[in-house]
This record gives C-alpha cells, structure tokens and sequence, in this order.
C-alpha cells in the first residue's frame, strides 16, 4: 500500500515538472467527457407510452361539463390508463397534470391506472379549456398531450 502511494506522490511531482504530461492529461479528459455526453444523448429509451382518459368526472372519456357564468373553478376528477407500446400496462409511471398552476403529480397503480383531481380555472371569457398531462418512467420516453381533458362551459 506504501509503494503504491510514495509511486502515485512521485507521479504527481514528475507532472508538476512537466507541463505537456499536464496538458495532455486535461486534453484526454475533456475528450473523455465530450464522448461520455455524445453517448448519453445518443441513447434512445427502450419504450414509449400510450395515454388515455378512461373517466372525467365519473363519466367515460375526457369531457368535462362545467354550468355557469363569470369565473368558474370546478374540482375535475379523472382516471388515466397508461399502456406501453404493446398494450400492456405500466405500473409506478409518473402522472402529471400540466397546463394549470400546481397540477398535482401520482404514480400509476400496477394495472396502470392513476386518479388525478385537480382545480382547473375558467375565466369569464373562456367557454373552453384543454388541460394536458406529462408522463413519465426510467427507461421510456416522456409522454406529453396537452389536450388530455378538455373542459367546457355550458
């Protein structure tokens, strides 16, 4: 363990007196790190998602009815399915609501499923808003639809 050490000590003061060896040290870890960063962005995610609002507001697809006039912020309840490529389910893939402030985030049970609810506002102005949903999991590509629920003034 001593000769390893006093050898690595000697190694280190050898460099100090000579620049190049120094130089040519940094130069090869800089080329190490470039490849290591071509490769880690070159790596394609095994899987890819398919996403699908199964309910909102406890009826079956992705509408939601919302009745009223002026400011309208309706607690909007929906079951997600989230299926690989093949159809078969994804378990503990991170569900999150995007498109309105504080979207809540849930991981998917092991048949896939995931319940959100969350507040969406609608302006007096608006008769119609889309809410989108961002998913998630190691080893997938991130799916994104930004018209998961669209939400409707009657």
């Amino acid at each position: 363990m001593t000769d390893i050490r006093e050898r690595l000590v000697a190694s280190m003061q050898h460099m100090r007196r000579s620049p190049l060896r120094l130089l040519a040290v940094a130069v090869l870890a800089v080329i190490i790190f470039a490849a290591l960063v071509v490769v880690m962005y070159n790596v394609e995610p095994d899987h890819s998602f398919e996403v699908t609002c199964m309910q909102a507001q406890g009826r079956e697809g992705n509408l939601v009815v919302v009745p009223g006039d002026g400011i309208l912020q309706p607690t909007v309840e929906v079951v997600v399915a989230v299926v690989d490529e093949e159809g078969a389910a994804v378990a503990n893939a991170t569900v999150k609501i995007t498109g309105i402030e504080d979207g809540p985030s849930v991981t998917t049970d092991s048949q896939g499923m995931a319940n959100l609810s969350f507040v969406a506002l609608l302006e007096a102005e608006e008769d119609v808003r889309h809410v989108g949903v961002k998913v998630s999991k190691s080893n997938f590509k991130t799916f994104s639809n930004d018209r998961l629920v669209t939400i409707v003034r009657t």
